[in-house]
């Protein structure tokens, strides 16, 4: 067995542990949006009661996305030039975007008035073609769903790591670079005021977490990154903090900074524990909940409300767990019959229409 086999299947050994965690934090978003949230800011009748002690905590699970995700994407930038990896990312989000916000645009429609918040066509073509994202452009449209935000976010990520291969700024330099302006971003915050670049490197730091973490399970014997894992896991904290301070602005509820940051905490030792514990054989039923993951937060708050309000589910345990089970299945199918057969097939129309200009290039 070769070196590069060896580390391929490392890497995929890791992806199963990491995979239990994304399907679960999924899960917590979407119980803790029909449980607390989406009725706390008047979206929809569809509570927990019961459940909201707890469940309006489940915020914080956004959070460890974006760790997630800066794992994930450091992973797929090694070895990787700026053109495949964008096409490699490309390939993976698009075909269940296009999926989601199309079903959420159909959906939206005939719900009628019992949707929270219609989408237009206008709005909906934004979406899938990218061009909300681009300032000055992308405040003409409003998002298909209001949980898009994290995708502006995972975009500006995308872009700062494109810009770091073509430069070569990669690994190390790259996530001091991300802790850096992460700190500044977060000392400069109230100052600055808003603009979706300035909120994006915010969160610099929970990719910074999830890159390193990559980084620390290929070389966990190295002091020079347990001590820049643990610098950015204190930004985190303190990121974290500050969001459960400000969200009682959004929510009108008090939330504990205690809680949410003891929630995280445990979260990244856990995530910490399976970096550098991999589990050694393939789980195919694991990977294909993973792969939910995406599609079912794309479609679960927009939709999830509507139907929740059609059917007229108010406080109700059964009734949030019964809409979380028909999201998930939704998903599922998502991803079974839309994502996983269009991803390659976009991969290698992607690879072929830019991967092969810049082999003429060199030629």
């Amino acid at each position: 067995m070769t070196q590069n086999t060896i580390a391929k299947k490392s890497l995929q050994a890791r992806s199963v542990s990491f995979d239990v965690v994304r399907i679960i934090a999924a899960i917590l978003v979407v119980i803790g949006h029909f449980s607390f949230s989406s009725h706390s800011v008047g979206r929809t009748e569809m509570q927990s009661s019961l459940l909201a002690p707890v469940s309006m905590y489940f915020y914080v699970t956004v959070d460890m996305f974006f760790v997630i995700s800066g794992y994930f994407i450091l992973m797929t930038a090694v070895g990787r030039d700026w053109r495949s990896f964008l096409v490699a990312r490309l390939a993976r989000l698009y075909p269940p975007l296009v999926a989601c916000a199309t079903l959420t645009f159909v959906g939206s429609r005939l719900l009628g008035s019992y949707s929270h918040r219609q989408v237009s066509v206008i709005d909906w073509i934004g979406n899938i073609t990218g061009l909300i994202l681009i300032p000055g452009i992308g405040q003409k449209f409003q998002v298909v769903d209001v949980v898009y935000w994290t995708i502006q976010i995972e975009w500006v990520f995308y872009g700062l790591v494109c810009i770091g291969l073509a430069i070569g700024v990669v690994q190390l330099r790259l996530m001091i670079v991300f802790l850096v302006v992460g700190l500044l971003t977060v000392l400069a915050w109230r100052h600055t005021g808003f603009s979706i670049v300035l909120f994006a490197t915010q969160w610099l730091s929970r990719f910074a977490v999830g890159g390193l973490l990559f980084m620390l399970s290929r070389e966990p014997r190295s002091r020079l990154l347990w001590t820049l894992y643990a610098c950015a896991v204190a930004l985190l904290m303190a990121g974290v903090w500050q969001r459960a301070v400000d969200r009682v602005y959004l929510e009108f509820t008090v939330f504990n900074p205690w809680i949410s940051c003891s929630i995280v905490l445990v979260a990244t030792a856990v995530l910490t524990w399976f970096a550098l514990h991999p589990t050694q054989t393939e789980r195919p039923l694991i990977e294909f909940a993973g792969g939910v993951t995406f599609p079912l937060y794309l479609i679960h708050h927009q939709l999830g409300c509507g139907i929740a309000t059609a059917l007229g589910i108010g406080d109700s345990v059964k009734g949030v767990m019964g809409m979380t089970v028909l999201i998930l299945i939704l998903a599922s199918l998502i991803h079974g019959l839309a994502e996983r057969p269009l991803v390659p097939r976009l991969r290698r129309v992607l690879n072929a229409l830019l991967l092969s200009t810049q082999h003429k290039d060199r030629a």
